[in-house]
């Protein structure tokens, strides 16, 4: 049998090049060009799942992306996927409930620099939902950061018109042994929707935001419906 010859054979759209242990390289009809190709049941529901879980993954992470700003999300979106595609195979609502503790990237993890966590505190009025973080005691690596910020931001997700919502607030810089509460007050979203509550800290420097993602952590701290 001739030989494909990569460089002087032009290919045909009906043909493709295999590369067989058994009987080299060779040519071979593509696949369905000779006979419609059957797709199982099984594959058709598993396409199926996936369509429908992108729509709203989608949306989840478009509203953490403006948030994380730059910040490594790791294998976030495989995540939404996968957590929604499950939701829509058991016929459950959508929501947002497994996110609760997600960090953003695990390779910069809140536990990094929080190894004892943190105490928190929400509280929900009808117009507003406010949360207090207390005494953090961050360990950076790095010797010149001197404080920190932190931000926090409430999402809205409304599943069954795609539609989202959020509100943010950051504090002051403070410094590295602050001990008092930070307070943030942020505005709620409709009865009904599905939310979170990320939590972000960056190191300072001078008075400066730095921008190393070593110095930054992002996580999930809270999830629900309102």
């Amino acid at each position: 049998m001739t030989k494909y010859d990569p460089y002087n054979d032009l290919p045909h759209p009906d043909r493709t090049v295999v590369h067989s242990k058994t009987y080299g390289e060779h040519i071979r009809a593509r696949r369905g060009s000779k006979k419609r190709v059957e797709v199982n049941d099984t594959l058709k529901l598993h396409n199926l799942f996936l369509t429908s879980a992108n729509n709203p993954a989608r949306l989840v992470k478009n509203e953490i992306d403006y948030y994380r700003a730059g910040f490594p999300s790791g294998q976030l979106w495989q995540f939404l996927v996968g957590m929604f595609k499950k939701q829509i195979k058991l016929k459950l609502p959508l929501n947002v409930d497994d996110l609760l503790w997600k960090d953003i990237s695990k390779d910069y993890s809140v536990s990094r620099l929080l190894k004892h966590g943190f105490p928190k505190q929400f509280t929900s009025e009808e117009s507003t939902i406010k949360v207090e973080i207390g005494k953090l005691n961050p360990q950076f690596r790095r010797q010149t950061i001197d404080g920190y910020q932190i931000e926090i931001a409430v999402i809205y997700f409304d599943f069954v018109n795609m539609e989202s919502t959020s509100d943010s607030s950051a504090s002051p810089i403070v410094p590295l042994n602050h001990s008092g509460i930070l307070s943030f007050e942020l505005d709620s979203g409709k009865r009904g929707d599905r939310f979170i509550i990320c939590f972000k800290i960056t190191g300072c420097c001078q008075g400066i935001l730095q921008s190393d993602n070593s110095i930054m952590a992002m996580q999930i701290i809270q999830t629900g419906i309102v």
